[in-house]
């Protein structure tokens, strides 16, 4: 994935019940949908920030395995034509 992508990103994620609870053979695990931008990636994660100002600043990291990833799809904002939306992706990739 291309650094600074936003992108639609589906993944499968572990779930937990805490405490006293009912017994039940509903324990699945959390299929997840997610919207971020692309920080970084190795061979075993890719890391997205979920906001990020033009000072450099960045909101809530997440770190998903590329094991857990079923599916990711490239957003484009405004199908590319806004000239306000150019501009901002410009400041993102800076």
């Amino acid at each position: 994935m291309r650094k600074n992508s936003i992108v639609l990103v589906e993944y499968v994620d572990s779930s937990s019940i805490f405490g006293w609870h009912r017994f039940s053979n509903d324990d699945s695990i959390a299929h997840c949908v997610v919207v971020g931008i692309v920080k970084d990636e190795d061979d075993n994660q890719i890391v997205f920030i979920m906001g990020k100002s033009d000072s450099g600043n960045v909101d809530t990291t997440l770190a998903i395995p590329k094991v857990s990833i079923k599916r990711i799809r490239q957003l484009r904002i405004g199908g590319g034509k806004n000239v306000e939306t150019s501009r901002m992706e410009r400041r993102l990739q800076g």
